[in-house]
Formats: C-alpha cells, sequence, structure tokens
C-alpha cells in the first residue's frame, strides 16, 4: 500500500469524516494542553498502553478541529501500524510527504507509540529542528524513550506520565465527581460529605479500574481483556520487539514471579534458581518489565546510596487489577490496597524496616496500610520508626477508621483508604 494512502486512513478528518471520542478527559489532558499552549519544544506522553495515550491525542485534534485548525493542518501518524514495517524512517517520509501534497508549513504533528521506530529521536529531532511544527508523541516503553529523549531530544521536549486511572479519575468515569482534599486535616474534617458510593466502588476499583477500556466490561471478561490486550502484548510483543534477544515464555514467568511478590522484597537469587536462568538475567529481564511500566520497585530506606541499591527492593504493579488478569496470581485484599497507596503516591518514597517494617516514607512522612480490624497494631511501628527518623505526622491507611490521635507528641491520622487515595500528602 502507499505511504499516502495509510495517511489518509489514519487522517480521516483530511476527509471531513468525524472523529469519535470520549467526552470524559483524563487528568493529563489539561497538563499536556497548557504546555502545548505555553511551551515551543515538544511534548511527549509517557505511560503503558491502554492508559488512554491515542484518546488524548484524538481529543486534542477534536479540540483543535472544533478550534477552526485547517484539517490539512494535522498529521497523525501510528507507528504501532504493521503497514510501516517497511519503511525506514515513516516520521520523517510521512512528514515531507505530507507537506509535498498539501504544501503546508503550519503543521500540527502527532505521533503515537513512537518507541516502535528505533530511531524516532532523529526522525523527529530532524523535522523539530528543520521545519518547527508543533509536535506530541507518546510511547509505552519508558527505558527506551528515555534513552532517545537524553541523547538526541535533551533540552527539546518535555515528558508527561500517564498513569493507570486514579480513583478519582476511576469516579469521574463512573459519573461521580469528587474532588480532592489538598490536606490530611481537610480529609478528616470532610470525609463524612463525600457519597457513600465511593466505599462500594473501591472495591471495584481494586479490581477492574485502572484502565478505561475496562470499565464497561463483566469483571471476568475485564479481567481477559487485560490479560490479553495489555500485559501479554506487553511481554510478548513489546518487549521483545524494542529489546531483542529475549526469551518471551521466561520473561512471562519473571513476571508472573514479580505479581506474585506484591508488597514483598524480591530476592533476584531464588527468582533465578526457581527459573533456572542467570541472574542477571533475571536482572535484565526484571529493568524490561520495570522500563515498560508493569511494576515498580521502591528502596529500602537509608542514608547510603550504596546500601539503597544492594537491599533487595520491595515490588508493585503499575495498578492492582493487573494481578486479576492471571486466575493463577493470588492477591489478598490488604495486598491489592497497599499497591493502590503505593501507586497513590506520586513523590519518591521508600520502606523502611527495623525490627519492624513500615510500608512507606514519602517527604519524611510514615506511611502504613493497616486493611484490618485493628489498625491501631501500626502504632507499634511508628513508634520503633521513630528511634531513626524525626518525624511529626504519620498515616495509617485503614478500611473504615477516621480519626486523628497524637502519640508521644506526633500527630496520626487514621484515614481509610477510599479517603487517603482522594488526598494529598503534606
Amino acid at each position: 500500500m502507499e505511504l499516502f494512502d495509510i495517511l489518509l486512513s489514519m487522517n480521516l478528518w483530511w476527509r471531513g469524516t468525524k472523529i469519535e471520542v470520549p467526552e470524559i478527559k483524563r487528568d493529563t489532558y489539561d497538563e499536556v494542553q497548557e504546555l502545548y499552549n505555553t511551551s515551543k519544544t515538544m511534548i511527549c506522553i509517557q505511560g503503558l498502553r491502554r492508559v488512554g495515550k491515542s484518546t488524548l491525542i484524538f481529543q486534542f485534534i477534536n479540540e483543535l478541529l472544533t478550534n477552526g485548525a485547517d484539517p490539512e493542518d494535522i498529521l497523525y501518524i501510528s507507528l504501532d501500524d504493521p503497514r510501516l514495517i517497511s519503511f525506514d524512517f515513516p516520521i520523517i517520509e510521512a512528514y515531507e510527504l505530507w507537506l509535498k501534497r498539501f504544501g503546508r508549513r503550519k503543521a500540527y504533528l502527532f505521533v503515537d507509540e513512537a518507541h516502535f521506530s528505533r530511531n524516532f529521536d532523529l526522525q523527529l529531532k530532524r523535522i523539530y529542528d528543520n521545519y518547527g511544527p508543533k509536535i506530541v508523541f507518546t510511547g509505552s516503553a519508558s527505558l527506551f524513550l528515555k534513552k532517545g529523549i537524553s541523547e538526541s531530544l535533551a533540552g527539546r521536549v518535555i515528558s508527561v506520565p500517564m498513569n493507570p486511572l486514579s480513583f478519582r479519575e476511576f469516579l469521574r468515569f463512573k459519573n461521580l465527581k469528587v474532588e480532592s482534599f489538598v490536606s490530611l486535616e481537610e480529609a478528616i474534617d470532610n470525609a463524612y460529605k463525600l457519597p457513600l458510593e465511593i466505599y462500594s466502588l473501591f472495591h471495584e476499583y481494586l479490581l477492574i479500574g485502572g484502565f478505561p477500556e475496562t470499565l464497561t466490561l463483566k469483571p471476568e471478561m475485564a479481567k481477559r481483556y487485560l490479560r490479553e490486550t495489555y500485559v501479554e502484548r506487553v511481554l510478548l510483543k513489546d518487549i521483545p520487539t524494542i529489546f531483542g534477544n529475549v526469551d518471551s515464555l521466561k520473561l512471562l514467568s519473571t513476571f508472573a514471579i514479580l505479581a506474585e511478590s506484591t508488597g514483598n522484597k524480591i530476592n533476584f537469587t531464588e527468582v533465578s534458581s526457581s527459573l533456572r536462568l542467570k541472574i542477571d538475567t533475571v536482572i535484565k529481564y526484571s529493568d524490561y518489565i520495570k522500563a515498560s511500566g508493569l511494576v515498580h520497585f521502591i528502596q529500602r530506606m537509608s542514608k547510603s546510596v550504596r546500601a539503597r541499591r544492594n537491599i533487595m527492593p520491595k515490588v508493585y504493579l503499575a495498578h492492582p487489577s493487573i494481578a486479576g488478569a492471571f486466575s493463577e496470581i493470588r492477591l489478598n485484599e490488604g495486598v491489592l490496597v497497599e499497591n493502590a497507596v503505593e501507586n497513590h503516591l506520586k513523590a519518591d518514597k521508600y520502606y523502611w524496616e527495623g525490627k519492624r517494617e513500615v510500608d512507606f516514607v514519602v517527604n519524611g512522612i510514615p506511611i502504613e496500610v493497616k486493611f484490618s480490624n485493628k489498625p491501631e497494631t501500626a502504632l507499634k511501628n511508628l513508634q520503633e520508626l521513630s528511634r531513626y527518623l524525626d518525624f511529626k505526622r504519620a498515616i495509617v491507611v485503614t478500611r473504615d477508621i477516621l480519626k486523628k490521635e497524637n502519640s508521644n507528641d506526633k500527630e496520626i491520622f487514621f484515614i481509610p483508604a477510599a479517603v487517603f487515595l482522594l488526598s494529598e500528602v503534606r
């Protein structure tokens, strides 16, 4: 098929065809829009498969068209399209063909799944430097994107992360609009105003609530969809395509062990023995899985950077619903809640371990998840931590207890998990 015919099929607005897009927008949309209107640099929307990156682009294109942009000024290219495999420089070839056909100088260029072209960074750099269009591109493999950005696009691009749905976004997709609490005090004082539905929806959020496309599916269908069109596609297609020389089945087994270990420390030596793989290969595969965004690792808190690197990290999924996609992975509700809390904490975080353990320390604030009938048991962990870390306040994430109390001159906030995921940590 000729390249221009491929572009025609991707850019339906050239033929006057209206594009149908969801009305509900992710929070990332406003951030991208502000950057687009105020910055001359390229914008990279970086995130997992199925979190809504392509939808955001089409929503953005639709708004440009609604505001009077000429349809022929807008060029969209999806590098995930197998019809582009035969082209060595698909972005440049498409852009220059588009210029030749339409003679445009004012341009809006959108490149979807840029990482599927190994030299995408050099192509974008050439177009940006020679023609200066507005450029937005997306990608799912963060390590590969960061490598390209750091080496070739330094100073020319701003990256915007796009994560699975936050709990507040999930509620918005369920037609339940709630505002975030800007402080722990506000959460304590105003949580009673929240609609009671959030507590039942919180359970649904843990099981299937991370990805927009699963929200209208029945639970079992949503889990199957996550496994086949998301997790397995990342592990069996994306990673081997980008990094090469990967045993896909061993990669899948490595992921299964990481997922089963959610909330726990990972001993790569034990994983190596279990899978009968060299430890260097296990670490490499784990790095690939981390780079894809499927899992996060957090380090133990230590004043020594070397010590943090040498101590076993704890592992968490990008969203707790990913565990449900695999029937052989069984995580209890407390672990799913802890995973959701980890996802909610955007700042750098660590876990602390002495004789006892505290789940997270963020900006000097300890956070312990106790999704049980006796969350007060967390106070013993916090008391031991206070011997090593001088903190003024701490948080215990609970099932349903909401209160603030003072303990040894420290403020302890007990906050239900559903409320905590709607609160900022300060």
